[in-house]
Protein backbone atom coordinates (compact mmCIF):
# COMPACT_ATOMS: atom_id res chain seq x y z
CA UNK A 1 0.00 0.00 0.00
CA UNK A 2 1.46 3.67 -1.03
CA UNK A 3 1.88 6.39 1.70
CA UNK A 4 -1.03 8.30 0.60
CA UNK A 5 -3.26 4.93 0.54
CA UNK A 6 -2.24 4.69 3.68
CA UNK A 7 -3.46 8.04 5.08
CA UNK A 8 -6.63 7.64 3.32
CA UNK A 9 -7.44 4.47 5.38
CA UNK A 10 -6.45 6.52 8.50
CA UNK A 11 -8.34 8.98 7.88
CA UNK A 12 -11.33 6.61 7.32
CA UNK A 13 -10.72 5.23 10.79
CA UNK A 14 -10.39 8.21 12.63
CA UNK A 15 -13.65 9.57 10.73
CA UNK A 16 -15.31 6.36 11.89
CA UNK A 17 -19.00 6.46 11.82
CA UNK A 18 -19.01 9.42 13.29
CA UNK A 19 -23.07 10.56 12.60
CA UNK A 20 -22.38 14.09 13.90
CA UNK A 21 -21.43 15.95 10.77
CA UNK A 22 -20.05 19.17 12.60
CA UNK A 23 -17.94 16.86 14.52
CA UNK A 24 -17.19 14.86 11.48
CA UNK A 25 -15.94 18.41 9.68
CA UNK A 26 -14.02 18.69 13.14
CA UNK A 27 -11.90 15.17 13.02
CA UNK A 28 -10.63 16.31 9.23
CA UNK A 29 -9.13 19.46 10.27
CA UNK A 30 -7.68 17.74 13.28
CA UNK A 31 -6.56 14.84 11.18
CA UNK A 32 -5.18 17.28 8.34
CA UNK A 33 -3.06 19.76 11.12
CA UNK A 34 -1.64 16.72 13.10
CA UNK A 35 -0.36 14.91 9.78
CA UNK A 36 0.41 17.64 7.75
CA UNK A 37 2.81 16.53 5.35
CA UNK A 38 0.56 13.00 4.75
CA UNK A 39 -2.44 15.26 4.01
CA UNK A 40 -0.50 16.90 1.53
CA UNK A 41 0.81 13.84 0.33
CA UNK A 42 -2.65 12.00 0.07
CA UNK A 43 -3.93 15.23 -2.22
CA UNK A 44 -0.91 15.52 -4.64
CA UNK A 45 -1.87 16.24 -7.71
CA UNK A 46 0.66 14.36 -9.71
CA UNK A 47 -1.07 10.95 -7.64
CA UNK A 48 -4.43 11.51 -9.11
CA UNK A 49 -3.39 12.94 -12.54
CA UNK A 50 -0.56 10.36 -13.71
CA UNK A 51 -1.38 7.88 -16.50
CA UNK A 52 -1.27 4.22 -15.98
CA UNK A 53 2.52 4.16 -17.26
CA UNK A 54 4.03 6.84 -14.73
CA UNK A 55 5.53 5.52 -11.49
CA UNK A 56 2.42 5.44 -9.55
CA UNK A 57 1.00 1.94 -9.28
CA UNK A 58 -2.87 1.24 -10.45
CA UNK A 59 -3.59 -0.69 -7.81
CA UNK A 60 -2.51 1.78 -4.68
CA UNK A 61 -4.28 3.86 -7.16
CA UNK A 62 -7.49 2.26 -6.89
CA UNK A 63 -7.18 1.64 -3.34
CA UNK A 64 -6.30 5.78 -3.03
CA UNK A 65 -9.80 6.27 -4.76
CA UNK A 66 -11.93 3.72 -2.74
CA UNK A 67 -10.57 4.80 0.64
CA UNK A 68 -11.31 8.46 -0.58
CA UNK A 69 -14.85 7.88 -2.11
CA UNK A 70 -15.56 6.32 1.33
CA UNK A 71 -14.29 8.78 3.51
CA UNK A 72 -16.70 11.05 1.36
CA UNK A 73 -19.37 8.70 2.27
CA UNK A 74 -19.07 9.20 6.00
CA UNK A 75 -19.99 12.89 5.37
CA UNK A 76 -22.72 11.92 2.68
CA UNK A 77 -24.28 9.71 5.73
CA UNK A 78 -24.32 12.08 8.78
CA UNK A 79 -25.45 14.84 6.12
CA UNK A 80 -28.64 12.33 6.03
CA UNK A 81 -28.59 12.28 9.11
CA UNK A 82 -27.84 16.02 10.25
CA UNK A 83 -30.74 17.02 7.70
CA UNK A 84 -33.27 14.23 8.82
CA UNK A 85 -36.82 15.46 8.52
CA UNK A 86 -36.23 17.85 5.96
CA UNK A 87 -37.17 15.82 3.00
CA UNK A 88 -34.12 16.14 1.20
CA UNK A 89 -33.71 13.99 -2.29
CA UNK A 90 -30.31 12.42 -2.65
CA UNK A 91 -28.78 15.09 -4.99
CA UNK A 92 -29.51 18.00 -1.85
CA UNK A 93 -28.29 15.87 0.98
CA UNK A 94 -25.11 14.66 -1.79
CA UNK A 95 -24.66 18.70 -2.02
CA UNK A 96 -24.89 19.23 1.74
CA UNK A 97 -22.13 16.57 2.33
CA UNK A 98 -19.96 18.35 -0.48
CA UNK A 99 -20.20 21.23 1.55
CA UNK A 100 -18.89 20.24 4.86
CA UNK A 101 -16.06 18.27 3.02
CA UNK A 102 -15.06 20.99 1.47
CA UNK A 103 -15.70 23.61 4.23
CA UNK A 104 -13.69 20.85 6.16
CA UNK A 105 -11.11 20.65 3.43
CA UNK A 106 -10.65 24.37 3.31
CA UNK A 107 -10.51 24.97 7.05
CA UNK A 108 -7.93 22.23 7.21
CA UNK A 109 -5.83 23.90 4.35
CA UNK A 110 -6.23 27.26 5.59
CA UNK A 111 -4.87 26.69 8.96
CA UNK A 112 -2.16 24.48 7.42
CA UNK A 113 -1.05 26.83 4.68
CA UNK A 114 -1.88 29.96 6.56
CA UNK A 115 -0.25 29.11 9.32
CA UNK A 116 -3.38 30.34 11.29
CA UNK A 117 -3.28 31.09 14.94
CA UNK A 118 0.63 30.42 15.21
CA UNK A 119 0.95 33.13 17.21
CA UNK A 120 -0.02 30.80 19.84
CA UNK A 121 3.02 28.63 20.85
CA UNK A 122 1.63 25.42 22.79
CA UNK A 123 0.73 23.33 19.66
CA UNK A 124 -2.55 21.89 22.01
CA UNK A 125 -3.61 25.03 22.73
CA UNK A 126 -3.75 26.26 18.82
CA UNK A 127 -5.26 22.97 17.68
CA UNK A 128 -7.99 23.48 20.08
CA UNK A 129 -8.28 27.16 19.31
CA UNK A 130 -8.39 26.10 15.30
CA UNK A 131 -10.85 23.39 15.99
CA UNK A 132 -12.92 25.85 17.93
CA UNK A 133 -13.25 28.29 14.50
CA UNK A 134 -13.64 24.95 12.47
CA UNK A 135 -16.55 24.33 14.57
CA UNK A 136 -18.21 27.70 14.89
CA UNK A 137 -18.00 27.49 10.97
CA UNK A 138 -19.24 24.23 10.91
CA UNK A 139 -22.12 24.97 12.50
CA UNK A 140 -23.02 27.87 10.62
CA UNK A 141 -23.06 26.06 7.50
CA UNK A 142 -25.21 23.37 9.81
CA UNK A 143 -27.94 25.70 9.40
CA UNK A 144 -27.90 25.78 5.53
CA UNK A 145 -31.17 24.49 4.69
CA UNK A 146 -34.06 24.39 1.98
CA UNK A 147 -33.61 23.68 -1.59
CA UNK A 148 -29.90 24.09 -3.58
CA UNK A 149 -29.26 26.80 -5.07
Amino acid sequence: MSMAAGGWEQLRHQLGGQPDLIKLGETYVAFAIRNEHLFRLMYDSSLWQASDSDAVNPENRELMVRERDDCFAKFYEAAQAHFVGQHLTAEAIGLRARLFASLSHGLATEFIDERLFTHIRDEEKRLQLQLAHARALLKLAGTVGGDPI
